[in-house]
């Protein structure tokens, strides 16, 4: 019997060993003649999302193209092959030439050579050599092992062996003795490919170290036959679940992708080495693994900018606006090895106080903003004082169109006389500030670098910089979304050039994560001093401290992972292209605002965002048990049901679905993202009857509604309730032995299903009495008879000239058994 076959394995062999680890796992191991490495995922990382991912670039290729070989074909290509090879021989494993002749059988070995030239060539370009693996083969080298590369791939061993000569420094591939292909062989890894290889190098199993990235290819039928064998582990869960929902982020966002083109991820092995198996750490996942990707592509792409500005002949002076600029320039530092600009203190209300030169610009902004009915804010933003603005408010409030009164109190000659010298005042202290942090001359081209969106700063400032300063304005933005003239004037890492206007929309509509993330600990800029110096004045930071304490460590991970990154696209020798990390960065960003893990949520659980207008606007992100009682109550469509505007919103409704429920999130991100029309009714078909008593003064009416299915079980029942109705009655025990009432809720019938419902809704709970019901728990119902109601009489509603409707959302617990 073969000695392989019964060789005992070294009892120091590890079952497991991290990226970071296998440079030194040869200590470990003093009495091994051979290193045997898988290829795919431990020697060569492709820079795809999964190995598929190379065949959607592959279809671009000229020899696929001519023949009509996309990704899909290619796929149930190999598919009918493997399906024939069995049927034939027994054995599932083939060639690249079995493959294509399964599609077309006709191929001549020509055309064959050209398809595996081209699928080679793109494997070459996806594929880069993970620096911890050459640094092992480099130790192996070194103390005289012979290295060998045995893998489960259909290229045949000269074709692997061109791939690793493609990609590996020269000394790596060197070192490789030998490459066994389970095409040549007949067999996998895990049906027996281990004992030829073993058989054809002359060695026992045990003076073998065999390293790989599958468990049971490479771990389990290695230490099967005697091998001693180490699993490479590549992320622990939590990494897992980003990388997976980015995917599935970018698959919804990105049609595109997997579609024409690959779904690129050039950090798979950084992770790996980096993060590692024992993951769930919210500031490595949120810092490290998410926004850390974003921010370092934002570098990469501002450097090349910046670059294309040179190259043009202007003079680009780069400023980062603070708040949310703070982080993007410490990361810009990271990548460029130096500062790129300097952060200068421009915030939105500051933009807007700089730029009233004339009765237009006031116009503009009191007819866009007073319509929310917030004039005391707008009174200020315009620089007038509180008395001032009192004294303008009071004439307008008892007007039938109070935004219209407003509008025309703030238009009159000397209040627009006002405000324009106190504009230009603000400016010149403002241009101080500028010219000293960034020193600012005439012809020079300032480049705003913010998250940006809409770039209100630069729209409001440009003109003002032009004419006052001879300074040109660009914008340079993570996000930079369609306004007029966008192309000459700014351009973003995601902007309109490549994403379309709905992507960019789905993005921004719940970008305040990011922004929480991004931004400075301190507060919003509301004035500058008036000396030379124009420091900034600050108004009172309403971000807590310890939300403050939780962001640090997150921008210092991001910081990191922008190092890192560089350090290792050095290491690799293989840099990933500004356009595959402006993908990446759009589908990160994407996963981390919208497809949140369970350790992020908790970690961000309490933040709130400073809206930075220069009011005390502070907004709570996102509360899950909030969403759960909305969802619970109105389904999906709770999310509709708060002002924007109003201080008891939450702005990453995204957040609290992807909590409750993926699916439901799924549905979200798709109707914005799509513009999908849906209605509640059109959410579910589950119904279920509910009978109704309703005293109208003195006439009794009975009916039956059908409830809509909503969360958790629960069902909804909207049926009117108006100032004529003293009580109204609902048949729990129809259908019920227990049921559990969650809230019953009056509403003003116009407000229903708006983004005005919640404040103009009444809980009316207090007022239920139960009448052959039996409470058990809070909520909680027994129904001891079949004719068991709860009777709302509730005091009339406060307007007796409008509609209202009742709410009653329950669950039931156990059906009635006829008897």
């Amino acid at each position: 019997m073969n000695q392989a076959t019964i060789a005992t394995p070294s009892p120091n062999v590890r079952p497991a060993v991290r990226a970071k680890e296998l440079a030194t796992l040869l200590d470990e191991h003093p009495e091994i003649e051979v290193l045997s490495l898988d290829c795919f995922d431990t020697i060569l990382w492709r820079n795809t999302a999964a190995p598929v991912d190379v065949f959607y670039d592959l279809a671009h290729r000229p020899a696929f193209a001519k023949w009509g070989i996309n990704a899909r074909l290619r796929v149930t290509s190999e598919g009918r092959a493997r399906d024939l090879k069995t049927a034939r021989t027994g054995l599932p494993e083939v060639t690249l030439a079995e493959i294509y002749r399964a599609a077309f059988p006709a191929l001549r070995d020509a055309d064959v050579a050209e398809l595996a030239a081209d699928e080679l060539a793109a494997e070459a370009a996806a594929c880069v050599p993970h620096p911890e693996t050459i640094a092992l083969i480099r130790a192996a080298a070194a103390r005289g092992l012979s290295v060998v590369v045995v893998s489960d791939t259909y290229f045949t061993e000269t074709e692997l062996r061109a791939l690793l000569a493609a990609t590996l420094p020269a000394d790596a591939y060197s070192a490789i003795a030998r490459v066994f292909v389970s095409s040549a062989i007949g067999k996998p890894k895990a049906g027996g490919m281990f004992k030829p290889v073993l058989d054809a190098l002359g060695v026992r199993a045990r003076d073998v170290l065999h390293v790989g990235d599958n468990l049971r290819a490479d771990y389990v039928a290695g230490k099967a036959i005697g091998m001693n064998a180490c699993h490479l582990v590549h992320h622990g869960p939590e990494v897992e679940e980003v990388l997976r929902m980015q995917t599935t982020a970018a698959s919804l966002l990105m049609p595109a992708l997997r579609e024409t083109a690959a779904l690129p991820s050039p950090f798979r092995g950084l992770f790996a080495a980096e993060i590692g198996e024992d993951d769930r750490d919210a500031v490595r996942s949120l810092g490290y693994a998410a926004l850390g990707p974003v921010l370092h592509a934002f570098a990469r792409w501002l450097g090349s900018e910046l670059d294309t500005l040179r190259a043009a002949g202007k003079r680009p002076r780069p400023i980062f606006l603070l708040r949310d600029g703070y982080l993007p320039a410490r990361v810009c530092a990271a990548v460029a090895g130096a500062e790129v600009g300097p952060c200068v203190s421009i915030s939105r209300f500051a933009s807007f106080a700089a730029s009233f030169r004339s009765a237009a610009e006031i116009e503009r902004y009191v007819a866009a903003w007073a319509g929310g009915g917030r004039f005391l804010d707008v009174a200020r933003q315009l620089l007038l004082t509180d008395d001032e603005a009192r004294m303008i408010i009071a004439r307008t409030r008892k007007a039938e169109r109070p935004a219209e009164a407003f509008v025309r109190e703030v238009m009159k000659p000397k209040i627009v006389e006002l405000v324009v010298a106190r504009s230009a005042a603000y400016r010149a202290r403002m241009f101080a500030h500028v010219t000293t942090t960034a020193n600012v001359e005439k012809g020079d081209t300032l480049v705003f670098v913010d998250l940006g969106y809409e770039g209100t700063a630069q729209r409001q400032l440009e003109p003002v910089f032009r004419d006052e300063l001879g300074v040109d304005v660009q914008g340079r933005y993570l996000i930079a979304a369609r306004v007029p003239g966008w192309q000459s004037t700014r351009k973003g890492l995601l902007d309109p050039s490549w994403c379309d206007d709905r992507l960019i929309s789905t993005i921004v509509t719940y970008v305040a994560l990011l922004e929480n993330l991004c931004a400075e600990d301190a507060g919003s800029t509301i004035d500058y001093a008036a000396d030379a110096s124009g420091a900034p004045i600050r108004a009172r930071s309403l971000v807590a401290k310890e939300q403050s304490a939780r962001v640090a460590p997150v921008q210092d991970a991001c910081e990191r992972f922008a190092r890192d990154a560089e350090a290792y696209f050095s290491r690799t020798g293989h840099a990933a292209s500004v356009e595959q990390l402006r993908v990446y960065a759009a589908s990160a960003l994407a996963r981390m605002l919208l497809l949140p893990t369970r350790t992020e949520l908790d970690y961000l659980a309490g933040f709130c965002l400073d809206m930075n207008l220069g009011a005390d606007d502070n907004l709570a992100l996102f509360d899950r048990e909030r969403g759960l009682e909305g969802l619970r109550r109105q389904g999906l469509f709770f999310l509709g049901s708060e002002r924007a505007d109003s201080k008891a919103a939450r702005i990453a409704g995204p957040v609290e679905l992807r909590a409750a429920s993926l699916t439901l999130s799924l549905a979200m991100v798709a109707q914005q993202r799509f513009g999908l029309e849906m209605t509640p009714n059109d959410m579910t078909h589950r119904r279920e009857p509910l009978g109704i008593l309703a005293l109208r003064g003195d006439v009794p009416i009975r009916a039956q509604v059908e409830a809509r299915a909503t969360h958790d079980g629960y069902f909804a029942a909207v049926v009117p309730y108006g100032a004529e109705d003293t009580a109204l009655g609902f048949l729990l025990g129809e259908r019920s032995a227990w049921v559990q009432v969650e809230s019953v809720t009056r509403i003003e019938a116009s407000a229903l299903y708006t983004s005005r419902e919640t404040e103009r809704s009444e809980d009316v709970s207090a007022h239920l009495h139960a009448e052959g019901l039996t409470r058990r728990a809070p909520g909680l119902f027994e129904c001891t008879t079949p004719e068991g109601f709860l009777l709302l009489a509730a005091p009339p509603p406060p307007k007796r000239d409008t509609r209202y409707v009742c709410r009653i959302v329950f669950r039931p617990v156990a059906p009635r058994v006829a008897a």
